[in-house]
């Protein structure tokens, strides 16, 4: 018999079992909603409104992927975009970030000419367009309605109960010229410098007093199921006049709604237009931080992952730029059970204290970031050389001007040294041979020496120090 007809047979068979088998697979509309999240969160937002198109089921997942971040700046049309979409449930379940820009000005003194004489910088153009003008008139107004009216605070806390998995929040608390046309012009031709309204802390005082209410709001609405926590808080050019309160314990209780936390960042300044209250102001700064506004604030914080704090003085003179002091920002013998990152930037600190907080985190800190730290009487090359024998970091990284002594010398003067460190352009070849260095103990370079030597410092920041020179 011509076994043909039978191998075809069998063929057949394997093939019909074969689509048996096919046939039982989950159709796209059939497969698990993990799934379907997971893949929505690596797709961009055209390519989800394209998956939204495809069917109910994927509709309704990916309504939650069309709106992950919102930017707001403090005017009415952007209030009212935060509300509105608040008002849509399917959109708001999926708001995972918001970042507000509450850039606000003082209202300008009588007509365009008198504004013009009294604030033009002749180096500038000698007159903004009138069109422009108007138009920042028009928003001063409408900010200064916002704020006494609080309708920033009564937005937030009406709109923020509606977002449950708001988890990362950012406050950009500086002067976006660039956010508002109009604005960026007047500055361009050198109107703005006295018409910055320095209110930053107010705006973080604002939204640190709603948190309380959005997560009462949000727990009553879903009958104690959700415990809304924000997991970041970033906070970026905050004035350091925040922290000065007659309370202390005011401060605190605004950190409160932040006890969960797992990512804090805070990038405190001072205002570089005080023009003539500079070293004033330093010595009021430092004052405040040695009385622990700042470091029992966060210490309430035991949560945290990563800590990235840092000062912004414009200012040269680095004895005065580093108004605050490591022990101005971590508690003694306190410990971070879960803190994986540090960054910090700005500081003095001893080699010391610093060891000894880094110890106490040796379990869980493989990131450590120091950029323009300042060692008071004690040596980089031996701090270095201690993170590298007793920790085990997978991103290291030191950079800036970082300044320390000789320990050797004791206490003489002349044991001054510092080095410019820098990411992408002078000192970059240093900053990657310490990281090298620094990485995983020392075990991918075993013997290397230290890269920081009295051969590579800086001459020019040397020669301030010691204009006799090296």
């Amino acid at each position: 018999m011509d076994p043909f007809p039978a191998e075809m047979h069998a063929i057949c068979q394997h093939i019909s079992a074969l689509d048996l088998e096919v046939r039982k697979l989950p159709t796209m509309d059939e497969f698990p909603t993990k799934i379907l999240h997971a893949i929505c969160r690596h797709l961009d937002r055209d390519t989800i409104v394209n998956f939204r198109l495809t069917c109910r089921i994927f509709a309704e997942v990916g309504a939650e992927y069309i709106r992950p971040k919102l930017f707001m700046r403090m005017t009415k049309q952007h209030f009212d975009k935060l509300t509105g979409l608040s008002q849509i449930p399917h959109l708001a379940q999926g708001l995972r970030s918001l970042e507000y820009a509450p850039s606000t000005y003082k209202a300008p003194e009588g007509t365009l000419f008198e504004f013009e004489r009294a604030h033009r910088d002749p180096c500038f153009s000698p007159c903004p367009p009138i069109g422009r003008y108007d138009e920042y008139v028009e928003l001063v107004r409408e900010q200064h309605a916002i704020q006494t009216a609080h309708a920033d605070y009564s937005t937030f806390r009406n709109a923020l109960s509606k977002f449950p998995r708001l988890k990362h929040v950012t406050l950009f608390l500086d002067h976006c010229h660039s956010d508002y046309p109009h604005v960026k012009q007047l500055e361009e031709v050198g109107y703005l410098n006295e018409l910055i309204d320095r209110t930053g802390s107010n705006h973080m005082d604002t939204f640190l007093r709603v948190l309380p209410e959005v997560r009462l709001e949000l727990q009553r609405s879903t009958e104690g199921k959700l415990d809304w926590q924000l997991q970041s808080f970033t906070a970026e050019n905050l004035d350091w006049r925040f922290f000065e309160r007659d309370d202390d314990a005011t401060v605190r209780k605004l950190f409160v709604p932040l006890s969960h936390l797992q990512h804090l960042r805070l990038s405190i300044r001072h205002d570089w237009m005080d023009k003539g209250k500079g070293h004033i102001e330093y010595d009021q700064w430092r004052r405040l931080l040695q009385t622990g506004a700042l470091r029992e604030s966060i210490r309430p914080l035991k949560q945290l992952r990563s800590i990235d704090i840092g000062f912004e003085i414009e200012d040269w003179d680095w004895e005065v730029k580093r108004v605050a002091s490591f022990l101005d920002i971590a508690p003694r013998a306190f410990t971070w059970p879960f803190l994986r990152t540090l960054k910090l930037r700005c500081i003095n600190t001893d080699r010391e204290e610093l060891m000894e907080f880094l110890l106490r985190h040796q379990k869980t800190l493989r990131e450590l970031h120091l950029e323009d730290i300042g060692l008071r009487r004690t040596s980089w090359p031996l701090l270095l050389a201690d993170i590298r024998e007793q920790l085990y970091l997978t991103d290291p990284c030191i950079y800036g001007y970082t300044e320390g002594f000789d320990e050797s010398l004791g206490e003489d003067e002349q044991g001054y040294q510092v080095w410019y460190i820098g990411q992408y352009d002078k000192g970059k070849h240093m900053y990657d041979a310490i990281r090298e260095y620094l990485s995983k103990g020392g075990t991918t370079s075993p013997g290397m020496d230290c890269p920081l030597t009295a051969e590579n410092m800086d001459e020019a920041m040397y020669a301030r120090k010691h204009p006799a020179g090296l």
